[in-house]
């Protein structure tokens, strides 16, 4: 009589390592001075996505120029105190960008953002993740079915 449910030429089912989810995960540049915005960030994303700050401009273009491409998105703070950095430097980049702003209603008006993506703070996480997935579909598609 044949056992219901084993069969010899099946392997069982083995979930992935935590190693291998984690190396999944979107890498996000998070570039924000302020301590307390930062750590709510970490709190709030930090179970989705693997989060790498700068503190300043000197760092970010650091980061970018030794891991840009890892970045799925660059999360930043408009106005980095004492930065000669500004945020709309960084649309030239094949990684989209996130302006995280307390002045929303000021960055919403600013022609140099173009149609930059604007999330005002406090910061609606909802929003925010749908922001970045938002923006990885469309790197994605723009980049067609032959690249990656």
């Amino acid at each position: 009589m044949k056992k219901v449910g084993t069969n010899p030429s099946l392997k069982p089912v083995t979930r992935p390592s935590s190693a291998s989810l984690r190396a999944q995960r979107q890498i996000l540049l998070y570039i924000e001075d302020e301590d307390e915005n930062w750590n709510l960030a970490r709190l709030r994303l930090g179970d989705r996505y693997d989060l790498v700050r700068a503190v300043h401009a000197g760092q970010a273009c650091e980061l970018l120029t030794r891991r840009g491409r890892e970045f799925a998105a660059i999360l930043m703070d408009i106005e980095l105190s004492g930065s000669e950095l500004v945020g709309v430097e960084f649309a030239a980049l094949d990684i989209p960008v996130i302006f995280v702003s307390a002045h929303g209603d000021a960055a919403a008006q600013n022609p140099e953002l173009g149609s930059a993506r604007v999330i005002r703070k406090p910061i609606d996480f909802n929003a925010l993740n749908i922001a970045i997935a938002q923006a990885h579909l469309e790197r994605v598609m723009s980049r067609g079915p032959h690249r990656s």
